[in-house]
Order: C-alpha cells, then structure tokens, then sequence
C-alpha cells in the first residue's frame, strides 16, 4: 500500500512539472533596434528583464535572443539614447527606435 501511495504522489509532482513547463513556453525574438533620427546601428543592447541574459545589436541594427520566455519584457539601451521596455507577448519579431538623450519626452 505505502508503495502504491509512494508512486501515485511520484506521477503527480510529475505530471504537475510537465504542466507547468508547457505553459511557460519560450521563444526566439529578433528585431531591428536603433537611435531616432539615426540609421539602426550596432551598440543597442537588448535584454530580458529581471535576468542577466543579453545580446547587442550588429552593424546594421539586428539582434537575435533565442530562449525568451513568452510574457517578459526586453530591455533596450544605447549609450545615447534612454532605455526602452517591451512586453514581449508571442511577438517574434520587435522593431524600436529609442528616444535619443538630448530629445524631450513628452510625459
């Protein structure tokens, strides 16, 4: 009997660890990041929020971040420009010009 019990409460924790993991699915999310009024370039860091996971933009502005979780928020910043946070969703692809420094934000 202990041994049934012992097995029942093995195929739960389990069933419950693969229910969760199929609801927290990741994604690969590219884009094209850049500075307004300028043409996108390297040098634009993308991030997932409340990690350390990043990449940086190439020369020509494109990023690539494979294993996002659906949900997060990407973090973009730019030596010159202010930071920039998107929800992620099931977006695929992102596209954003961040607000350079010297340009007032409308609030």
């Amino acid at each position: 009997m202990k041994n049934i019990l012992a097995f029942i409460l093995i195929v739960s924790v389990v069933g419950v660890g693969q229910a969760y993991s199929q609801s927290r699915k990741n994604i690969t999310v590219s884009g094209l990041a850049g500075v307004s009024g300028k043409k996108p370039s390297g040098g634009v860091r993308v991030g997932i929020k409340g990690t350390n996971r990043t990449t940086q933009t190439d020369s020509k502005g494109h990023y690539k971040l494979s294993d996002v979780p659906m949900g997060s928020t990407l973090v973009y910043s730019h030596i010159d420009a202010q930071n920039m946070e998107v929800p992620v969703g099931n977006h695929k692809a992102i596209v954003v010009s961040l607000a350079s420094k010297n340009s007032k934000v409308k609030r």
